[in-house]
This record gives C-alpha cells, structure tokens and sequence, in this order.
C-alpha cells in the first residue's frame, strides 16, 4: 500500500492509502513486538486521517492537529522503547521517520505549489528511516517494499519537475 501510493498525485488518494498501510503495518509490529513502530503507525493513521478529512479552509487546524498527533506519538514512543524495549537504539527510528515527514506534509500544506514533490520527498525519508527499522526488527517485506516506495517516489519527483519544465517552457512559447 505505501509503496502504491507513492505512484498517485493526489494527496488524499495517497494519505487514504498509506492509512490503509498504517493499519496493516500496525498488526505486524504487534506480532513482532515492535511497539515504538506500532505506535507511530496509529499515530501516523490518525495523522492522515486529519490531513484527509479536515476541509483546506481549516488548514491552521489541520496543522495543529497533525503536529499534536505526532508529538503525542513520539512521547508515547519514547516511553514504549525505554520500557518494553530497552531503549534500543533503533526503536527510535520510526518516531524520527515520522517527524521528517510530517514536516514535509506540514510544509505541503503552507506551500501549496510544491505539496506533490515534498509529499514525494518527506515519503523517500520516511521509507528509508523504515527500511532500517524494518531490517533490526527482521520485518524484510516492508524493508522491501519500502525499498520500492523509495525508487518509485524518485521517479515520481523527476516525472513531477520534467512535467513542470515543460509546462513553464510551453507559458514561455506563448
């Protein structure tokens, strides 16, 4: 699902689908006792849900929201490594994947010309933190499929910026 929604524009479409991905993702990291991951997948669900639903006239709340789920997340995560974890260092990774990419998301909802390329950005950073979380915790389907979420996000960038060029070349023309 992460690495699907990576092909869509449309930041609902892809939010939809990632929450989808959270759900699933979720599951797994219960059955492999990576609690710190689990958390932010529900955190991240919650995230998106508001980023979805919440009409664009109200973006300060959508925001806020956002900002608050993942804080929330990342002290909750933080208190779930140190205690059933024992602090592991890469338990700690997931909560920083989240942070990058709602920053990213936050920075699509100020600059709204550029939410599909940083939409695509902050999903490359958030892949990558997974991919080595999903390594430690020896969860290698979502270390493969994050694997393509990061070459389909790059080509999905370079399709984006290719399509803009062409688009400010053909205002030039006229």
């Amino acid at each position: 699902m992460f690495t699907s929604s990576s092909l869509f524009k449309k930041k609902n479409i892809v939010l939809l689908m990632q929450s989808t991905a959270h759900i699933i993702s979720s599951v797994a990291e219960i059955l492999t006792k990576a609690f710190s991951g689990m958390v932010i997948e529900i955190v991240s669900l919650l995230r998106d849900v508001v980023l979805v639903f919440v009409p664009n006239e109200k973006r300060l709340v959508k925001i806020s929201v956002s900002l608050v789920c993942v804080l929330i997340g990342v002290i909750i995560g933080i208190l779930l490594n140190i205690k059933l974890n024992d602090n592991i260092w890469y338990g700690y990774i997931p909560l920083i994947a989240t942070i990058i990419y709602t920053v990213f998301l936050v920075l699509g909802e100020i600059i709204l010309s550029k939410q599909e390329i940083l939409l695509k950005i902050g999903l490359i950073f958030n892949a990558i933190g997974w991919i080595i979380y999903t390594i430690f915790i020896k969860l290698y389907v979502a270390t493969a499929f994050n694997t393509i979420t990061v070459i389909v996000s790059l080509i999905s960038i370079y399709v984006l910026i290719k399509k803009q060029k062409t688009n400010k070349k053909e205002e030039n023309e006229l």
